[in-house]
């Protein structure tokens, strides 16, 4: 039974941020399959954009610091050390602020599990862009427009192009469509009440 992942949408809720261009950001394990390079590739084609990207996370084990050395590798050779930055690992007390500091919250991962972090940025007002097929049916008619396929760099670049180009307002409306989504289906206050309701126990 499908009971959602309880987000705490009080405190994952819209912020106020005065960015000077638009601000990508992606949270997680610095990890192959978290699929970084894709994120990274796509960024080169979008050169000329007034745009940053943070990354949120650190490496678990040697492979992924292996992985990681290889990323920052392909970011100097394509002169993006100025745009695109990891910053370590942020706090989850701290997650929200991270979030509401951004534009766009992109998620490359091919685990085909739920990930929370996507429901968070999307809890904050955050337009979103994923290849994780576990969203489709939680983005529901947003999909077509917010996913992309795996490891699709082109195609990636493609749909942050879209988002880019939109104004603020409109990635605010879309951004606050998508806040709903998590309101209503996955929020902390609704999960207790669904677990009780499904083992019938109210």
């Amino acid at each position: 039974v499908v009971v959602g992942q309880g987000i705490d949408t009080d405190r994952f809720k819209p912020g106020q941020h005065n960015n000077q261009g638009i601000k990508i950001v992606s949270v997680g394990r610095i990890s192959p399959s978290k699929d970084y390079e894709t994120l990274i590739r796509a960024i080169t084609l979008l050169e000329d954009k007034n745009i940053s990207v943070e990354i949120a996370g650190e490496p678990a084990v040697k492979n992924d610091s292996e992985y990681f050395f290889k990323l920052k590798k392909l970011i100097d050779k394509n002169n993006l050390a100025d745009k695109v930055s990891f910053i370590g690992l942020v706090a989850n007390k701290n997650l929200p602020e991270f979030l509401q500091s951004a534009d766009i919250f992109v998620n490359m991962s091919h685990t085909g599990s739920l990930d929370k972090a996507v429901l968070e940025a999307m809890a904050c007002g955050l337009p979103i862009l994923t290849c994780n097929e576990a969203l489709e049916t939680v983005l529901g008619p947003y999909a077509e427009e917010l996913m992309y396929s795996k490891g699709n760099h082109e195609k990636l670049t493609e749909g942050l192009g879209r988002l880019i180009s939109m104004s603020s307002d409109e990635r605010e409306r879309l951004g606050l469509a998508l806040r709903e989504i998590v309101v209503k289906k996955h929020n902390l206050r609704g999960l207790i009440g669904w677990i009780s309701q499904s083992l019938g126990t109210t």
